[in-house]
C-alpha cells in the first residue's frame, strides 16, 4: 500500500514538473513567428524568412523587376497580376521597379528557381505553370 502511494506521488510530481517546464519554455522561447502579407501582389520584396516560410508551404513567389520608364511593361505586369489573382492563392507577386535595362521575372518555388529575361506571355505562363506545385485551371492548354 505504501509503495502505491509512493508511485502515485512520483507520477503527480512528474506531471507537475512537466507542466511547469512547458510553461517556462513557452514564456522564455523567443517568438519566431513570420508575418505573411495578406495581399498577394506586393510593391516590395519579401524578407528571406518570409520567402523560406512561404516556399516550405508550397507557395510560388514571382519577382517582376522592370525599368522605371518602361511603358510596355504594364502589359506584362497586368498579365502577372491576372495569374496571381487566379492562382487559387498559390502565388505571391513582387513588383519592383529598378535600375535594370530589361524586364526580369524570377520564379521561385519548392521545385527550384527560374529566371526569365524579356519573356513573352506564353513563356511566362508555361514557366509559371511548370514551377507551381498545384497547377490552376489556366495552366491547362486547350
Amino acid at each position: 500500500m505504501k509503495t502505491n502511494k509512493m508511485v502515485a506521488l512520483a507520477f503527480i510530481l512528474l506531471m507537475f514538473g512537466s507542466s511547469v517546464g512547458a510553461f517556462i519554455t513557452s514564456v522564455l522561447k523567443p517568438s519566431t513567428e513570420v508575418q505573411v502579407p495578406k495581399e498577394r501582389i506586393l510593391d516590395y520584396e519579401l524578407s528571406e524568412s518570409q520567402k523560406r516560410y512561404l516556399l516550405a508551404r508550397g507557395y510560388t513567389i514571382l519577382k517582376f523587376s522592370y525599368p522605371h520608364d518602361c511603358f510596355e511593361c504594364e502589359t506584362q505586369k497586368r498579365r502577372l497580376e491576372e495569374f496571381t489573382q487566379n492562382s487559387e492563392g498559390q502565388i505571391f507577386l513582387q513588383e519592383l521597379t529598378g535600375n535594370t535595362n530589361a524586364t526580369v521575372i524570377t520564379i521561385t518555388s519548392f521545385k527550384g528557381q527560374k529566371i526569365l529575361n524579356n519573356p513573352s506571355d506564353e513563356e511566362m505562363r508555361s514557366s509559371i505553370c511548370e514551377m507551381m506545385l498545384r497547377r490552376p485551371l489556366w495552366c491547362v492548354s486547350v
